[in-house]
C-alpha cells in the first residue's frame, strides 16, 4: 500500500508539473538530442529502482482484473510479456526515452503543421 501511495503521488506531481510548463518550453524540448544524453550509475540506479516499482504495480493491477474475471489469463500475460519487454528496453537504452520513434514522428509533424498556421 505504501508504494501504491508514493507512486500515485509521484506520477501526480510529474502530471501538475506537465500541466503547468508554457508551451514554448515543449518547443525547446524537442530541440534536445536525448542520444547525447547519459546518465550516472546513480541515476540509473535510481530510475531502476523507480520503474521496477511502477511495472510491480502494474502487474499487480493486471492479475487483480484477472483475479476478479475482468481480463482472461492470456490477454494478462500478454500484457506483463509488454512490461517485461519495455523494461529490458529502457535498461538497454540506459533508461533514456527514445523521443525520436518513427511511429510517433508523424503526429509530432502534424502538431507542428497546426500550430505554424
Amino acid at each position: 500500500m505504501k508504494r501504491l501511495t508514493i507512486l500515485c503521488i509521484t506520477f501526480m506531481t510529474v502530471w501538475l508539473l506537465a500541466a503547468v510548463t508554457p508551451a514554448s518550453a515543449e518547443n525547446e524540448e524537442e530541440d534536445v538530442k536525448t542520444e547525447d544524453v547519459t546518465l550516472t550509475d546513480e541515476q540509473k540506479k535510481e530510475l531502476d529502482a523507480m520503474y521496477q516499482e511502477y511495472f510491480a504495480v502494474h502487474k499487480d493491477i493486471i492479475n487483480k482484473y484477472v483475479e476478479f474475471g475482468i481480463m482472461d489469463q492470456e490477454k494478462a500475460e500478454k500484457k506483463i510479456s509488454f512490461l517485461d519487454k519495455h523494461y529490458e528496453k529502457l535498461k538497454e537504452n540506459g533508461f533514456v526515452m527514445k523521443w525520436d520513434d518513427k511511429k510517433h514522428k508523424k503526429f509530432r509533424d502534424q502538431d507542428k503543421k497546426t500550430s505554424d498556421e
